[in-house]
């Protein structure tokens, strides 16, 4: 078997070649309920049956690609025992031979100047908004439209009260250790 991916349409999208792996899979399993799918199944399946392999990859793209995730996987307690993000990215627009690309510049927590600092934190709040922005739209829609007719509780975007609540103890003392009970 050889290492080139097997795409259905010349040029075709990561997309489309998944939507093509997905639809092969759903036709070779109609007993299935075609509402479901299960990644770990579609890609054992798939894999299998030579319908996809591992495209090739730029050995220094794929070590970019991993030292930037050991990066934003790095914790630190601080001074004050909080788990804390050591690491935090800002990203450029760098001009390359193959044309304009986007580069990470990463800085430690505790060194890097406001100015970075501030940017990675806008940067990460905006990617939050996004992932709640697209709770939203998805809730109303299965809200307005899910087969079932169900209606649920309007959802709390206010994440104030789950700071707070993790802030909380997580120790008490015993019952018997306090004095005035």
């Amino acid at each position: 078997m050889s290492n080139v991916p097997i795409i259905p349409f010349p040029g075709g999208t990561k997309k489309r070649e998944l939507e093509y792996v997905m639809e092969q899979y759903h036709k070779a399993h109609p007993e299935q309920d075609p509402s479901e799918s299960v990644p770990d199944l579609i890609a054992e399946w798939a894999y299998a049956k030579g319908l996809w392999r591992r495209p090739p990859v730029d050995p220094v793209v794929a070590l970019s690609r991993d030292i930037s995730r050991y990066l934003r996987n790095e914790y630190v307690d601080d001074p004050q025992g909080r788990t804390v993000r050591k690491n935090h990215a800002i990203f450029i627009d760098i001009q390359t031979p193959a044309g304009p690309k986007k580069r990470s510049i990463w800085k430690e927590l505790f060194h890097a100047p406001a100015e970075h600092m501030k940017a990675s934190f806008q940067l990460r709040r905006r990617a939050a908004f996004r992932d709640v922005q697209q709770l939203h739209f998805d809730f109303e829609s299965y809200q307005d439209n899910n087969v079932f007719g169900a209606h649920l509780e309007p959802m709390d975007f206010d994440f104030n009260k789950d700071i707070a609540e993790t802030n909380l103890p997580t120790t008490y003392p015993d019952a018997d250790d306090d004095e005035e009970i």
